[in-house]
Order: structure tokens, then C-alpha cells, then sequence
């Protein structure tokens, strides 16, 4: 497994950080394919550490969906299913509202305008199905940064991993689908312009259970 070389981390309180880094993109790329069993002693002799951090890193990957434990039995990667690809909608929505709610609350006027400047963006004709994931990305990253929340901060790359992850479960999006998340987040655009918090928060959890019910 060419991902998995040994590491080298600048400090032992990196380490864990490293391992889970590592297997979490061992996992999105398929290196790890959905119900591999997972040995930790395994897992650390290829990466040339101890065990100790492998194990914290699997207690990480366990709580956002990428692998499943069951003590004195087995650590197996997840099967991508509808589940998993609606618990991890889900929990996005509810995180990315809240991000909403705090930016629209927080952000200063030039950064409102960016932000309906992103939107604007999103909402564009003919976009291809990656730019508008970049966009998408843009437009919720930036949200995130403006809600001055650390905590927020710190999960976002949680949620993308669990995001990308539901994506493979995902079948192609109806067209009657997608117009009804364009039309979501047409109707997002002047509540964030008022700042409408309320509005903000539930509009996004309404585009997050969209998706999540594909």
C-alpha cells in the first residue's frame, strides 16, 4: 500500500494526527476498500510507529463513520450505504447551519458582500458537476471561517471526509432534485442579504436533508 510509507512526525503529539490523516485518505481513495479488517499492529509496523497512536486514530475514524469497531472481534472499514451517506448529510447540515447562523450574525458588511458574491457564484447557469463542488466548497468554507468559531473550524475537515465518503453512495441527482436545491439556495441568498439568521439555518439544513434523502 503505497500510502502507507513510514512516517516521520515533528512531534510525538503529531503522531495520531499523521495516522489518521494517512488512513483517512487510504480510505476515500479506496486504497482501503469498504470491509477491509483492520489489524492495528498492522497498520503501525507499516507506518514504523507504535500502536498507541494507531488506536487513537481508529477511535477518530470510528466517530466519523469511516470504519466500524467492535471489541475483541473485528475494526473493519464501513460499507458506503444509504445510512452512512444520510448520517453524514445530516450531521453537515447541522453543523453548517449553525456555521450560517453565526456568520450571518458575525460577519462584518464587506464580508456579507462576499459571501452573496459567493452565492451568486453557486447559483450560476452551466456549471460542471466540479466547479460547482468547488463552489460549493468555497461557499461553505467561507461561512465557516466567518463564524469565528474555532470548534467549527476544527471539525471542518471531519465533515468533508464523511462528506466525500456519502458521495460514492449517492445515486445521480434528478433533474427535479437539482432544481430543488438551486431553488434552496435562491431563496438562502436574500436571508443571508437580510440577516436573517433564523432563516440562514434552516434553509441550509433543508438543502443538507435534500441530499441527504437521494
Amino acid at each position: 500500500m503505497s500510502g502507507f510509507a513510514p512516517l516521520h512526525a515533528p512531534s510525538p503529539a503529531r503522531l495520531s494526527e499523521l495516522v489518521f490523516e494517512r488512513m483517512a485518505a487510504a480510505i476515500i481513495a479506496g486504497e482501503l476498500a469498504p470491509g477491509t479488517q483492520i489489524k492495528d499492529e498492522e497498520i503501525a509496523s507499516r507506518l514504523g510507529v507504535s500502536r498507541m497512536p494507531v488506536r487513537e486514530a481508529l477511535l477518530h475514524l470510528e466517530r466519523i463513520g469511516l470504519i466500524e469497531m467492535v471489541a475483541s472481534r473485528y475494526t473493519r472499514v464501513t460499507e458506503v450505504n444509504r445510512e452512512l451517506m444520510r448520517d453524514a448529510f445530516e450531521y453537515a447540515g447541522n453543523q453548517a447551519g449553525w456555521a450560517g447562523r453565526l456568520a450571518t450574525e458575525r460577519m462584518s458588511d464587506a464580508e456579507l458582500a462576499e459571501t452573496l458574491a459567493l452565492l451568486d457564484a453557486l447559483l450560476a447557469e452551466e456549471i460542471d458537476p466540479a466547479e460547482q463542488r468547488r463552489r460549493l466548497d468555497a461557499f461553505y468554507l467561507h461561512l465557516i471561517a466567518q463564524s469565528r468559531s474555532r470548534h467549527l473550524q476544527l471539525a471542518t475537515r471531519d465533515i468533508n471526509l464523511a462528506l466525500a465518503r456519502a458521495m460514492h453512495a449517492a445515486d445521480e441527482v434528478t433533474e427535479s432534485r437539482v432544481a430543488e436545491i438551486r431553488e434552496a439556495y435562491r431563496r438562502l441568498r436574500p436571508a443571508v442579504e437580510k440577516r436573517d439568521a433564523d432563516a440562514v439555518e434552516r434553509i441550509i439544513r433543508e438543502i443538507h436533508a435534500i441530499y441527504a434523502s437521494l
